[in-house]
């Protein structure tokens, strides 16, 4: 009986010992499996090189109003009626180049006045330089007495200084006589054309406004959401996507060949 129970414990040990080998080998081909299952579902990739590209926000402005830093008036100098005007609205002038030209009729007569006035000093100084001289001899010979030298002296310097008097009234009148033509204050675009040939305007009216429209300005609010993407010297493009969104400015041709979205003008922050 002993007998029977020893070999029926052998033998269940010997199952006991299958079982757990069996179960090791199952583990270890069921692990390999697995790896050979996940490395067969691998994709493969093409590669592609990275690339990397600004981006910019974009601020839509409802309306803003430009403006040159660039304009002035020509301005006439003396009173006088406008006779020649060789510039139209719209056309380009340099700083410098003639306008307008008016006429005075007084200057002319002035300046004859002074003419006739530089004439009669001269003589006089001729006169009193010819008096100045004989007493100065007189006198070195003590044939004269000094107050007479002294007095001949005066006249001679009086005579000198108005001379020099004269000649400088002349020389206004001439100056007023450049000023009937009126020049262009800057280089720029004639805007307004204030008065007409055959106006008659008194000195310090003005005639005509230049503008420079290569440098255009504008300003406006900007909320810190948007302020905090810009920086000072940072360059933009300005876009009008309405093709009716750039007006005239003074009744002028800057908005002639106006593109609409196809047109774009550099910004610089400022």
């Amino acid at each position: 009986m002993k007998k029977y129970y020893v070999v029926g414990l052998v033998l269940v040990l010997m199952c006991a010992v299958g079982l757990i080998a069996y179960g090791m080998y199952l583990n270890r081909t069921g692990e390999q499996r697995i790896t050979e299952r996940m490395e067969q579902r691998a994709i493969p990739l093409q590669g592609e090189r990275a690339k990397f590209r600004d981006i910019h926000p974009t601020f839509v402005l409802d309306t803003i109003n430009f403006y040159s830093e660039d304009m002035a008036d020509a301005v006439a100098l003396i009173d006088g009626r406008l006779t020649e005007m060789y510039v139209n609205k719209n056309s380009k002038v340099s700083q410098g180049e003639i306008l307008f030209t008016l006429q005075n009729d007084d200057i002319p007569l002035k300046v004859q006045q002074a003419e006739s006035s530089i004439a009669r000093a001269e003589a006089q100084l001729a006169n009193a330089k010819s008096s100045f001289a004989r007493y100065t001899r007189l006198i070195e010979k003590d044939a004269t007495s000094q107050e007479k030298y002294e007095e001949a002296q005066m006249q001679y310097l009086a005579a000198e200084a108005q001379l020099k008097e004269a000649i400088i009234i002349r020389d206004q009148y001439l100056t007023q006589e450049g000023r009937q033509q009126i020049p262009a204050p800057i280089n720029g675009e004639v805007l307004i054309l204030y008065r007409q040939i055959g106006a008659y305007v008194q000195a310090g009216t003005p005639i005509a406004l230049i503008g420079n429209f290569q440098h255009l300005y504008f300003s406006m609010p900007l909320e810190d959401r948007f302020a905090q993407h810009v920086r000072l010297g940072e360059s933009f493009e300005l876009n009008f996507r309405n093709a009716n969104a750039l007006k005239k400015a003074y009744d002028t041709e800057f908005a002639a060949g106006n593109m609409g979205s196809a047109q774009n003008f550099p910004v610089t922050i400022r």
